[in-house]
């Protein structure tokens, strides 16, 4: 038997080549596209002592402030390019479609520890992150839930197109819909989707509805929100 290169030891106190790191993570990805390509730690369980180590490593991460700042700073100018956040979004949708379950099972997981933990609710209802809550104040002085929500209304306000938010709720085929916006001159309801899970599905059923009954409505995504000049045309 060959004694195998100690490949860990050599790399050990050295900085290995950006050319050599670029090569190697284009072949792990050809490898795993094709289902070849199997983590060590697969069907595998970790040992206490290894545990302990990727704890202590990610307190200290997350104790690093400049660390954080770094990450939070990468994650924002990620975000900023369309063409990643578009690959974001086709990503998730296809990962729930194909994963029908994983929402029910991830619902199920934030209700279950809510309850366990009700301070911790608490402190989620008052960070304003509660989807139900008007909490952010728009120029033209109303409340509204989403910072989304919060772009179309400033800038409705900057065009100087009166809106009324959610004025109006229509009962269709038993459902109610509440649309975001109502523009009397126009006589058109606008509707912002967020990105969270639930949205998708009340998208597609309102959509469906909007259409059949022909009521004039423009909805927005959230990676539409940079361009309303072009989405929010009028006649």
């Amino acid at each position: 038997m060959k004694k195998r290169f100690p490949i860990g030891k050599f790399w050990k106190g050295r900085k290995q080549p950006v050319s050599v790191r670029k090569k190697r993570s284009i072949k792990i990805k050809e490898l795993w596209l094709e289902g070849k390509w199997k983590p060590w730690n697969k069907e595998k369980h970790l040992s206490s002592s290894h545990k302990k180590k990727l704890k202590l490593s990610n307190i200290h991460t997350y104790k690093n402030k400049n660390l954080r700042k770094k990450v939070g700073n990468a994650v924002r100018k990620a975000f900023l390019n369309e063409d990643i956040r578009k690959k974001i979004d086709k990503a998730v949708t296809l990962y729930y479609r194909e994963h029908k379950e994983a929402r029910k099972e991830r619902a199920e997981r934030v209700t279950s520890y809510f309850k366990k933990n009700p301070k911790a609710f608490e402190k989620f209802l008052k960070a304003g992150k509660n989807p139900l809550k008007k909490h952010l104040k728009t120029k033209s002085g109303f409340l509204v839930r989403s910072k989304g929500e919060k772009a179309i209304a400033d800038w409705l306000f900057s065009h100087n197109i009166k809106a009324y938010y959610e004025s109006q709720t229509l009962f269709l085929e038993g459902y109610l819909c509440t649309p975001d916006f109502w523009l009397p001159k126009q006589k058109t309801y606008i509707e912002f989707y967020g990105g969270y899970p639930g949205s998708w599905k009340k998208k597609v059923i309102k959509n469906k509805l909007y259409k059949k009954y022909e009521i004039p409505v423009i909805s927005i995504t959230p990676s539409e929100l940079e361009d309303l000049d072009k989405e929010l045309k009028f006649k």
